[in-house]
């Protein structure tokens, strides 16, 4: 049996398959942003084709429901709803920072990813590792740089910091270290996550940490059933 794992946090998209004990089977990023939406799912059907997979083996799906690019968010979830449809596979969302912190090559100490969230703001996780386990110390949150910054030099100043929005920011994030990634994709990171997790979501909305302006100012709310 399989987990299969879908990660598209922000604009780029990578997916996994796991062995049930764990093992990375295969893997795939999607580089090219313009056509995550037409490619994601053919990918997915591509990788288990060559590794002689079918539907009936995977037990789990696991996908990261945010937060991230509305955009790539959304394309994610649909492709979700286009692979269960018809088929009786659990499903699990897991937090994109807590898939990207997972991904930390460092077995202990605490890390802090940071993704662009625009508007002047980063959507920050801050979790726990400790041989090699992640633990959230707080919930993912959406604030500006400058406050992230005295959050972390306040409650942990020898954190790892990292991601696009330590990259976009690095003129404020000065006093903080990075740490290395392991060579894995997210969407690796995201399946072990969502094993873990076990129990399936029985309404998983996508999580932004705010809201889109989509719904701000039309009230739409996206699940999958």
């Amino acid at each position: 049996m399989y987990i299969l794992g879908i990660s598209t946090i922000n604009r780029q998209g990578s997916v996994a398959l796991v062995s049930q004990e764990g093992t990375l089977i295969a893997e795939a990023e999607i580089q090219d942003t313009s056509s995550l939406s037409r490619t994601l799912v053919p990918e997915v059907s591509r990788m288990l084709s060559a590794q002689n997979v079918g539907w009936d083996a995977v037990r789990l799906l696991a996908f990261t429901w945010g937060p991230g690019s509305f955009t790539s968010l959304r394309i994610g979830l649909a492709a979700v709803k286009g692979l269960v449809f018809g088929r009786d596979i659990p499903v699990v969302g897991v937090s994109s920072l807590e898939s990207l912190a997972a991904g930390l090559n460092i077995s202990d100490g605490i890390a802090v990813p940071l993704l662009d969230a625009r508007k002047g703001e980063v959507y920050c996780g801050i979790y726990s590792i400790q041989d090699g386990e992640t633990k959230s110390l707080l919930k993912d949150f959406a604030e500006k740089p400058e406050v992230v910054v005295e959050l972390v030099k306040k409650e942990c100043p020898d954190a790892f910091l990292f991601g696009d929005g330590l990259d976009k920011y690095s003129d404020i994030f000065t006093e903080f270290q990075e740490a290395p990634h392991k060579s894995e994709t997210a969407a690796y990171q995201t399946a072990l996550l969502g094993m873990k997790k076990g129990k399936s979501d029985q309404r998983i909305s996508l999580r932004y940490c705010r809201s889109s302006e989509a719904e701000v100012h039309k009230g739409i709310s996206i699940k999958i059933k």
